[in-house]
C-alpha cells in the first residue's frame, strides 16, 4: 500500500467521522417546549361583537348613524325617552339648548363637560349633569359631536331611577324583590359603560343630497296638522283683502325663513330646523277696515298645528 493510497484512506475516515458527530449531537429545544414535544401555533380567537343585533339609527341627509340596543334598562332604573333623542344643530345654534336642554348652562344643575374619542377616533364633548324630582333622580348624558360646517349631532341619554339606587341604598325598593337590585347597582358598570358602547359605534359618511320637501298652505288647512320633515318648507298663502298678524309658539322648531321674495297673496315660506312642535296663528284683519268709511267685515282666525319630523 503506497503512501498516497494511505493518506485517502484516513482523509476519508475524518470525513465520515466529522459526519456521523455532527448527526449525533442533540438539537437545541425552543424555550418552554418539552424535548420530544412538537411544536404547536396559537390561534387568538377575536373577541365577540357585543353590539351584534342591536339596531341602527341613520340620518342620509346629515351622514350620521349610530347603534343601539332594542331594549335598555333594568328593574329600578330605565330611560326616560327610548331610542335616545338625537337633534343637527345647525352653525349659530347652541347644540345644548337645541338638543340637551336639561345641561345648558340656564339649567340650574352642575353640569361636567369632558371631552373624548370613540374607538374609530370620533372627537366628542360629554356633558353630564344630574336633577332630582319626588326621590327620582334623573341622570342626563349629552353627548355633542362636531359635524363639520359648523353643524352639531347631539345625542341625549336621559336616565331616570331611584335616588338610593347604586349609592349603597335601596329606598323605595327595600323589602321588595327589588332591593338587592337596586342596593348593587353599578352606574359605571350598568350604564355608562354601555353608553360609551353605543357611542363608540357613531360614524360619519358623506351626507346624501335630499331635495327639501316644500307644500303650500292655504285657508282651507284652517286646524289641521302639517307634518313636515327637518329640513322641509312651505309657503303660507292665506290670501289677499287681509292684514295677517302671524305667530309661531317655537321658533327654534319652524320659522318664517327672511329675504326670500314670494308671490302676491302670500305671507312667506317657512322651514322646519328640528324635530318637535309648534302652532302656527294667524289673524287676519280685513283691509276694509282701514278705508274711509271703515268697513264692518269681521276677523278671521287661523291655526295651524306643524309636527317637525
Amino acid at each position: 500500500m503506497n503512501n498516497k493510497t494511505v493518506i485517502f484512506f484516513f482523509v476519508a475516515l475524518i470525513v465520515i467521522f466529522g459526519i456521523w458527530f455532527f448527526v449525533m449531537q442533540p438539537k437545541p429545544v425552543p424555550t418552554g417546549q418539552n424535548p420530544g414535544s412538537t411544536a404547536t401555533t396559537t390561534v387568538e380567537t377575536p373577541a365577540p361583537d357585543q353590539t351584534a343585533g342591536w339596531l341602527i339609527y341613520t340620518d342620509e341627509a346629515h351622514g350620521f348613524s349610530f347603534k343601539y340596543p332594542e331594549n335598555f334598562g333594568a328593574n329600578v332604573w330605565r330611560p326616560t325617552v327610548w331610542p335616545p333623542k338625537v337633534t343637527f344643530a345647525s352653525a349659530g345654534q347652541d347644540p345644548l339648548a337645541a338638543g340637551c336642554p336639561n345641561v345648558q348652562s340656564s339649567s340650574g344643575i352642575a353640569v361636567t363637560q369632558k371631552p373624548g374619542t370613540t374607538k374609530s377616533g370620533i372627537a366628542y364633548t360629554l356633558y353630564s349633569g344630574s336633577d332630582v324630582g319626588a326621590g327620582q333622580l334623573y341622570s342626563d348624558y349629552c353627548y355633542v359631536f362636531d359635524g363639520g360646517q359648523g353643524l352639531s349631532s347631539v345625542i341625549d341619554f336621559i336616565i331616570q331611577s331611584h335616588t338610593a339606587c347604586g349609592f349603597s341604598g335601596c329606598g323605595a325598593y327595600c323589602g321588595t324583590q327589588y332591593e338587592s337590585e337596586c342596593t348593587n347597582l353599578n352606574r359605571q358598570k350598568d350604564i355608562e359603560m354601555p353608553l360609551q358602547q353605543m357611542i363608540d359605534t357613531v360614524n360619519f359618511s358623506a351626507p346624501v343630497s335630499v331635495v327639501p320637501e316644500s307644500k303650500t298652505i292655504t285657508l282651507d288647512d284652517n286646524n289641521t296638522t302639517l307634518n313636515l320633515s327637518v329640513g322641509g318648507t312651505f309657503l303660507l298663502k292665506l290670501g289677499e283683502g287681509y292684514d295677517w298678524n302671524i305667530n309661531v309658539s317655537d321658533q327654534s322648531v319652524v320659522s318664517r325663513q327672511v329675504n326670500i321674495s314670494v308671490i302676491r297673496g302670500a305671507q312667506g315660506v317657512y322651514a322646519a330646523h328640528k324635530v318637535g312642535t309648534a302652532d302656527l296663528n294667524a289673524v287676519g284683519v280685513p283691509v276694509c277696515r282701514s278705508s274711509v268709511p271703515p268697513c264692518a267685515a269681521p276677523s278671521i282666525n287661523f291655526k295651524l298645528h306643524i309636527a317637525a319630523k
